[in-house]
């Protein structure tokens, strides 16, 4: 019996120590990642959206990329109409994936633009960081798609699929849970959709041709 409660208290000791010294890594992560600078605007029939994400690169992350291990970011897109006193409607949601990969022998980084289907290749990480976490005038909607019965909003949220680490390096990279993050849903409105326009003068009908027989 005391050898059974000795083993159990060695057990608990050892949990004791494990949380407190994983727990605030992966709280870091999850914490530091956020999107920022989020903006839309409007032109000709397509809505655009622009954001970046911030801290979503930590040192046991980029440890990982330039060990060769490919690395993917999902963005989740969400196009919704605010509902007075109900739930707000869902139109449209979607994700977009990028991915970046180092090669060791040439020693450049191949990013993966999943939404373009376009593949970009830098020499230095902060480029390539740039690549993986910056958007510019994304396309999230059309007018056509978008009744008159706004406003409209977009909410959009990052997170890090899961690495999936090669044998020869899951023992060095044991913890790669750490590397998770996951940020809060932003939130951005659409502008208002512009008043339809009316037809010019000339195209009007001729009263005095309608009144003839």
């Amino acid at each position: 019996m005391r050898c059974l409660e000795r083993h159990l208290g060695i057990f608990v000791a050892f949990l004791v120590f494990f949380s407190t010294w994983v727990t605030p890594s992966h709280a870091q992560s999850v914490r530091g990642a956020g999107i920022a600078e989020l903006s839309a605007r409007a032109d000709g029939q397509a809505y655009l959206v622009s954001f970046q994400v911030d801290g979503a690169f930590t040192e046991d992350l980029e440890e990982a990329i330039q060990a060769g291990i490919p690395t993917t970011f999902t963005y989740l897109f969400r196009v919704k109409r605010h509902v007075t006193a109900w739930f707000d409607e869902r139109i449209a949601e979607f994700q977009v994936r990028r991915t970046v990969h180092y090669d060791n022998i040439r020693e450049v980084y191949t990013v993966l633009l999943g939404e373009k289907g376009q593949t970009i290749t830098v020499n230095r990480l902060d480029e390539a960081q740039k690549l993986m976490t910056q958007f510019t005038d994304m396309p999230v909607a059309v007018r056509g798609s978008l009744t008159d019965e706004g406003p409209y909003y977009v909410q959009i949220k990052a997170q890090l699929d899961q690495v999936d680490v090669p044998l020869n390096l899951s023992d060095f990279f044991i913890f790669s849970a750490l590397w998770d993050f996951e940020t809060r849903w932003a939130k951005v409105e659409l502008p208002p959709q512009p008043p339809a326009e009316a037809p010019p003068a000339g195209d009007a009908p001729d009263a005095d041709s309608e009144a003839s027989p």
